[in-house]
């Protein structure tokens, strides 16, 4: 084969331009400082997590300190904000709630073990703090070592009633800690905590089938009303002639052969859906709010109502929420909703799991 001068000068010219594309590739193709950070954020979180769990960290709702828990929405706020305070200082997470009724009566661990034991206090320094309706001062300033002030007792029961997300999202190195708290929607988040501590027991479990068996269709309403003649101890919440635009919605569910459920605080609400509904579906139990006094008969049944309603609404179809963190709550758990509608002083209008808290802000569930 003869090699000519053209054949020589063509192989150099391709020679060169491969050696050029080969150094700017080298160069220029990946930022090394991406990688970089990428593996000391896994290296720095590895080292985090495998730091020892020492102390405890133990939400409190009972009797042995007096005052308030709060309803159902905000002692699930307050052990939300407990635990990711545990899991911030690195201690255990325990739950001591025996307030109207043990927590395990009707919620069960699920990753792991929070049920309280006493034994847990032997040769172990332990102290109280009660947070009801109030933010720390370490976590407004987001002053990790004052926190870990704050909680360095061996044992910490703490009472909590508020949600610290805005908060706890403002600490430094919290991706590193706890990154979904970062990542998530503050719905989503509560269903990630929820459904990482809990699982209903097997007697809420099958009061909630008794309820929805047999339906293909469920249409529901969460109607708080707040002081009535069935609870005298509570602030007003909806007005009785805002009910119109919640059974008109109702009414049309229904004659598309949905059934209907309606969760309520007061009983006129509860004879008034009987009289306008066939197909209304009813949880046993006396009717009564966990965190007001209540006495007579039923009140064990009426705590068990509570919580039975509360997963009843979680697996609606259709959903009407009123001002109320319970409702607001049990949406946040309710991944299967198609229609979501959220009560205002004049009408219905459709909302849902993630536009829900801008309906109703100010101090439901957090101190917004």
């Amino acid at each position: 084969m003869k090699i000519t001068t053209t054949y020589l000068c063509i192989t150099a010219l391709t020679i060169v331009l491969l050696m050029i594309g080969y150094q700017y590739t080298k160069t220029n193709h990946i930022a090394p400082i991406t990688v970089q950070v990428h593996q000391k954020a896994t290296t720095d979180k590895t080292d985090i997590q495998s730091i020892p769990l020492k102390g405890y960290i133990v939400y409190d709702c009972g009797d042995q300190h007096p005052g308030l828990c709060g309803g159902w929405s905000d002692r699930m706020s307050g052990m939300f904000s407990a635990y990711v305070i545990s899991v911030m200082l690195r201690k255990h997470f325990l739950i001591r709630y025996t307030r109207s009724s043990n927590l395990t009566d009707y919620l069960a661990p699920n990753s792991f073990d929070w049920k309280y034991n006493s034994a847990i206090l032997a040769n172990r320094s332990w102290g109280y703090q009660n947070f009801v309706s109030e933010t720390p001062d370490a976590i407004k300033k987001q002053d990790l070592t004052g926190l870990d002030t704050l909680f360095s007792k061996d044992v910490n029961f703490v009472r909590i009633n508020w949600d610290y997300t805005e908060h706890f999202r403002k600490f430094p190195g919290l991706q590193k800690v706890i990154p979904w708290l970062l990542e998530l929607h503050f719905s989503d988040i509560y269903l990630k905590f929820f459904n990482t501590l809990f699982k209903p027991t097997n007697m809420i479990t099958k009061a909630v089938k008794k309820v929805v068996q047999n339906v293909t269709k469920l249409a529901c309403a969460h109607i708080r009303i707040g002081r009535s003649d069935t609870i005298k101890v509570d602030a007003k919440n909806t007005d009785e002639k805002q009910l119109i635009h919640i059974w008109n919605l109702l009414k049309t569910m229904e004659a598309s052969n949905y059934s209907i459920f309606i969760a309520t605080d007061a009983e006129f609400v509860q004879r008034r859906a009987r009289t306008l509904f066939k197909h209304l579906l009813e949880t046993e139990g006396r009717i009564l709010h966990i965190d007001r006094s209540a006495e007579g008969d039923g009140v064990v049944g009426g705590y068990k109502k509570v919580v039975v309603d509360f997963f009843v609404l979680t697996k609606c179809d259709v959903l009407v929420l009123t001002l109320s963190g319970f409702g607001i709550m049990s949406s946040y758990l309710n991944t299967k909703v198609t229609q979501l509608y959220c009560l205002t002083p004049h009408e219905l209008v459709p909302c849902s799991r993630y536009t829900v808290h801008n309906f109703y802000p100010g101090q439901v569930l957090s101190p917004v």
